[in-house]
């Protein structure tokens, strides 16, 4: 026999509807961290371009005062060698500068433009991907608390299809058992006490028929109820005055 499955907060044996809710608030759980996690993720990538840029925008100034820096020194160098070679020298040293920092601040361009590209369009893929989680994460909570309705909604059916069991069983086309029809209603209870005590409204429906068929047919007077329905009625709530409440039912 299977270990009933206890609330972890009553210790009281769960109903099939309280362990689909439960599961179902474990799988919400579970959608919610996903999507966070995927929206976290496409917040960092989103930062990566920028960063890229600055780096390499940092890197392409660096490359550019270096190679000025050797140009002036190579020109300093130069001073006492003649004027005539001195305009020489700087034309080509000059042109040389020119041509090493173009290139160089070309290939950082070059290599900028690809890893800008490519890491925008990782965040943009991880954005999407974010944006379709939290779509899943949104219809599938719709979905699931549908079938928690549909759940509960069935599970008050069923209660009211076994309240009306065990009544009709007693019907004898005027010759019905209204004693049975109470032993039968308290037997029921016994039965589905779980789904009764989850469900508040179905079981002061079954509480308030007892009374009514009780006072109809069998005595009108709290004080005469018999003692093992007076305890059924009490240990479950039931006082004096929602006995004196409760309407004749003559089924």
């Amino acid at each position: 026999m299977a270990t009933p499955q206890l609330n972890p907060l009553t210790g009281i044996p769960m109903t099939d509807q309280q362990k689909k809710e439960a599961k179902v608030a474990a799988i919400k759980s579970t959608m919610g961290g996903i999507t966070k996690a995927k929206q976290a993720e496409a917040e960092q990538l989103g930062k990566v371009a920028p960063q890229l840029q600055e780096a390499y925008g940092k890197q392409a100034g660096a490359t550019k005062l270096g190679i000025q820096s050797q140009l002036a020194q190579q020109l300093a160098q130069q001073e006492g060698m003649g004027a005539g070679y001195n305009k020489a020298a700087a034309r080509q040293a000059a042109a040389q500068a020119g041509l090493s920092t173009g290139m160089a601040l070309g290939q950082i361009g070059v290599q900028s433009t690809k890893e800008v590209a490519t890491a925008e369009q990782m965040a943009q893929q991880a954005k999407t991907e974010a944006a379709g989680q939290l779509y899943e994460q949104l219809t599938g909570e719709q979905k699931l608390d549908k079938e928690v309705q549909e759940g509960e909604k069935l599970a008050k059916v069923n209660l009211t299809n076994a309240i009306d069991e065990a009544i009709n069983t007693t019907k004898g086309g005027g010759n019905d058992d209204e004693e049975l029809a109470v032993q039968n209603l308290m037997n029921k209870y016994e039965e589905l006490k779980t789904d009764f005590d989850n469900n508040p409204q179905k079981k002061k429906e079954l509480l308030q028929k007892i009374a009514g068929i009780y006072k109809d047919a069998i005595d009108e007077d709290w004080e005469d109820l018999d003692d093992k329905t007076k305890q059924f009625l009490t240990s479950n709530g039931f006082t004096s005055a929602d006995w004196d409440e409760a309407e004749e039912l003559d089924y």
